[in-house]
């Protein structure tokens, strides 16, 4: 019992942490919808929120229209539920009059934190009453915005160490969910990260490989340089992460994103003139290791095809154990061995 009253205490502790942390306190800017006078408005509304905990405490100024300049003040109270945020408003501290009796709504919002490209949103909807009457008000939706802490990133060339334009396409780690595609001609790119999750960014340029980078926000950085490399010929490279059966060309399941990276990167850069080449260890023959070196640049390049790359800038090549990184005496070395590189023969 002391076990599961801890862990819910943990639990309740974390999510105020997090939502502290991901800035509930600030100016949220949006509209939520209310019938008005016999017509749905979309009613500008802005709230100022201050979390203590797990309590909140703010003031919220509503617009009848953005066609009206007609609006209230009022203040609120509220609190965490879960993954939900409640705001009751209280009463009327400011406002014009709407119309012979025509009062407010004191309402009830019910809304949930979410990412949006620039930082965050608060959706949900609203019930209410209505001042002065007590009538139940028609419920509607919420809608509202905050700017998030940003992150910038700069790509830089990694011998001059110049600014150049390029990519980042940005993931949620854990999901793989796209966050954004931030499309940069300075070389500086940014987004507004959510504390406590981590990210995978693919950056990329005409001209240069790409490059794998994370980032964990539990402890940011506000600002990063990323060196891409040229693509320069004779340039070898090993595909990372290409993995196959065993003593067969067949390629591993988890193997798959990895070269739909590789595939990417090729259709971005279609002036490329590619040896794909498979090496082995020295176990067994030289006749079936070159085979098999050769089956397997070949199940790559294939699949590189399939995935929309021109074959005329691909030819497999098979080398057997003729080339070795590692000294084959050792297991680790062999391993190390059991690879498929692939070199830049050209660009034109």
């Amino acid at each position: 019992m002391k076990k599961i009253l801890l862990f819910t205490l943990l639990n309740l502790f974390n999510t105020c942490i997090v939502y502290s942390q991901e800035a509930l306190n600030g100016e949220w800017t949006g509209y939520l919808t209310q019938h008005i006078m016999g017509s749905v408005s979309e009613s500008p509304l802005v709230l100022n929120i201050a979390l203590a905990g797990d309590k909140i405490s703010g003031i919220a100024y509503i617009e009848a229209s953005e066609f009206l300049t007609i609006s209230a003040k009022m203040d609120f109270k509220g609190y965490l539920q879960g993954d939900s945020i409640i705001i009751q408003e209280d009463k009327i501290l400011e406002g014009d009059v709407l119309g012979d009796g025509i009062g407010w709504c004191i309402k009830r919002l019910v809304l949930k934190l979410e990412t949006s490209e620039n930082g965050y949103q608060l959706v949900g909807r609203w019930s209410g009453i209505e001042d002065g009457s007590n009538k139940k008000c028609i419920p509607g939706e919420v809608l509202l915005e905050k700017e998030g802490e940003k992150f910038y990133g700069t790509l830089l060339d990694s011998l001059t160490q110049e600014k150049i334009e390029g990519i980042a396409f940005i993931r949620e780690k854990e999901t793989g969910k796209r966050v954004k595609k931030a499309e940069t001609e300075t070389g500086v790119f940014y987004f507004a990260p959510v504390f406590g999750k981590s990210y995978h960014f693919n950056l990329t340029s005409n001209g240069y490989y790409d490059k794998i980078a994370f980032m964990d926000f539990t402890n940011p950085e506000q600002k990063k340089n990323y060196s891409l490399k040229k693509i320069v010929a004779g340039d070898i490279t090993i595909i990372d992460h290409l993995q196959f059966e065993r003593s067969s060309p067949q390629i591993t399941e988890s193997s798959k994103p990895s070269l739909n990276e590789f595939a990417t990167f090729l259709r971005r850069n279609p002036n490329l003139l590619l040896e794909i080449a498979g090496h082995t260890s020295n176990e067994g023959s030289e006749v079936q290791n070159k085979l098999l070196s050769f089956n397997r640049a070949t199940a790559v390049v294939n699949i590189l095809k399939a995935r929309g790359v021109n074959p005329k800038m691909l030819i497999p090549k098979g080398y057997g154990s003729e080339f070795p990184l590692e000294d084959n005496a050792t297991e680790e070395g062999r391993v190390k061995n059991r690879r498929v590189e692939f070199k830049i023969l050209s660009i034109k």
